[in-house]
């Protein structure tokens, strides 16, 4: 009874350190994302108020480079025409990186660099870009991926719109750094 009773223990104990929760990925959408078969790594923690709004994945062995796409979207409505919204995105082609000052996070998935807001030097004064919240791409196999937030500049989506972007109809406004930062900190690889 008493072997019993501990090997029950140590099923619990792995059970509970080894299963994933992804908050907002419903079952089937999880199986989507597999079937795809890069792995993709998502947040464990989201703030207050946010789901998993879309994603889309076209990123099959038949699929020609330039056509893949791999990416998962979160979104918070703040009222009528505000939200918040950031992105975790596969990149396939044509991939830079930026020369801003960045900081290191540390995440599950390692090192993870990030632009929140640098300055720009331009004509000789230093500019905050208020529209630049975004990761460096970093690797998880052989894919590079990035997290950025979805913030509006001027009238036009930095990253993202819908198709009434011109008529100005919705707002993205940013994400605070210490949530963008606990996004990137709860990061695992999806299994």
């Amino acid at each position: 009874m008493k072997k019993l009773f501990l090997l029950f223990i140590l099923i619990a104990f792995y059970n509970t350190g080894h299963s994933q929760v992804f908050p907002g990925l419903s079952s089937s959408a999880k199986k989507k994302l597999l079937a795809s078969g890069i792995k993709i790594a998502l947040p464990t923690w989201l703030p207050e108020g946010f789901t998993l709004d879309t994603f889309e994945t076209n990123a099959g062995k038949g699929v020609r480079t330039p056509d893949k796409v791999l990416y998962v979207q979160y979104s918070k409505k703040l009222n009528d025409s505000t939200w918040q919204s950031f992105m975790v995105e596969a990149g396939f082609d044509g991939i830079g990186s930026l020369s801003y000052d960045k900081e290191a996070i540390q995440s599950p998935v390692g090192k993870i660099e990030l632009y929140y807001q640098p300055y720009e030097e331009i004509n000789g004064k230093k500019e905050k870009q208020e529209h630049l919240i975004s990761t460096e791409w970093f690797q998880i196999n052989t894919i590079p991926f990035h997290v950025l937030n979805i913030v509006t500049a001027g009238s036009e989506f930095e990253v993202l719109g819908d198709e009434d972007e011109s008529e100005g109809k919705y707002k993205y406004v940013p994400l605070s750094k210490d949530d963008f930062k606990n996004i990137l900190q709860s990061l695992q690889i999806l299994k």
